[in-house]
């Protein structure tokens, strides 16, 4: 338990400090479906009994995906993604926001247009949250939320406007709707453009 969480902790001053350049970070973390060493090491420990270790490696989770920015493929996109969900249904609220921030950075790297299928589920999972009974965890999701808008502004208002009206309050759905409307609104500029 120590090992692991002294490991995590040193890997996420590692990233944080740009010890490691992005292709060396990629290469740790692997192509497709051939995992390399890193992110089978990342999912363990986002999975650990430790609360402690949970809560390092989402942070040591943030620095990576702010360092490979829009390197990821789409298998490493899958995976993560995944693993990014379970953790916002932890049972602590801190690892929970804290998973909820390496989230909002990790959707920069999603591919624009990304499987609408799959897109769905991370918005659906995303949303749930923002009617979460904790304050902090539903303002700790909506910058994740806006970020999602990018990825595709037309299916995000589709869903979140499904889902507001399950919400004891739509104020942060609506937050969500206005930036993906924007996004749409320059999206359909630029088409203009060309």
């Amino acid at each position: 338990g120590a090992l692991r969480k002294g490991g995590v902790a040193c890997l996420r001053q590692l990233l944080k400090a740009r010890l490691c350049d992005r292709e060396a970070v990629m290469t740790q973390l692997g192509k497709g479906f051939e995992p390399g060493p890193l992110e089978p090491v990342l999912k363990s420990c986002m999975d650990d009994d430790d609360p402690e270790v949970r809560f390092i490696t989402c942070g040591a989770v943030q620095e990576c995906f702010a360092l490979v920015e829009g390197l990821l493929d789409s298998e490493q996109v899958r995976n993560m993604y995944i693993e990014l969900l379970k953790r916002l249904d932890d049972s602590n609220d801190r690892i929970r926001i804290e998973a909820a921030r390496a989230f909002a950075l990790f959707l920069p790297s999603v591919p624009r247009g990304y499987d609408p299928g799959q897109f769905d589920y991370i918005v659906r999972g995303l949303l749930v949250h923002l009617d979460d009974q904790n304050p902090e965890v539903q303002q700790g999701v909506l910058p994740a939320a806006l970020a999602a808008a990018a990825v595709n502004p037309g299916q995000m208002i589709t869903i979140v406007r499904e889902c507001a009206s399950k919400h004891r309050s739509a104020a942060l759905c609506d937050q969500v709707i206005e930036r993906a409307t924007q996004l749409k609104r320059a999206e359909g500029l630029a088409d203009d453009l060309s």
